[in-house]
């Protein structure tokens, strides 16, 4: 099958923090606020991505994860323009879990990076990051498969 020792891009990425250790606490709750935000931007949006974000918090926030009522969610928590990116990069990230970056999960990320002040070249330069991510991890896959 397709599916090697249940291998996939979703099972690479659930294991995979990448840059959300360089954020303090509060940063990486505005991080998970904004990731419960996209959530529900996307009908479609799979039980894979709303899991992502579960096991992320466990293991970033701790044993109880977010507490969804009270999360950190003021932007201006994000001084500096490598915070603001890592946080973009990891919302892309979380998008092409289910495969598919929609247009509803991207007007809603243009619509942060904007409130960041975040510029289109640099949010196109995180967009294509991604892409190359995924595809990079799908090759892999590909090759073990083989």
């Amino acid at each position: 099958s397709n599916d090697y020792f249940g291998l996939n891009i979703l099972t690479l990425y659930k294991n995979k923090d990448m840059f959300i250790e360089y954020l303090n606490k509060e940063e990486k709750e505005v991080f998970f606020s904004l990731a419960l935000d996209l959530v529900k931007v996307d009908d479609a949006f799979s039980l894979d991505e709303k899991e992502k974000i579960k096991n992320l918090s466990f293991r970033i926030l701790g044993e109880e994860g977010y507490d969804a009522e009270h999360l950190y969610n003021d932007l201006s928590t994000l001084e500096n323009l490598s915070k603001k990116k890592i946080v973009l990069m990891e919302l892309v990230g979380l998008c092409y879990v289910d495969g598919d970056y929609c247009e509803s999960e991207k007007k809603f990320i243009h619509e942060v990076a904007e409130k960041m002040e975040v510029d289109n070249i640099t949010l196109k330069d995180i967009e294509n990051w991604a892409l190359g991510l995924v595809n990079h991890m799908n090759k892999g896959i590909e090759l073990i498969n083989k």
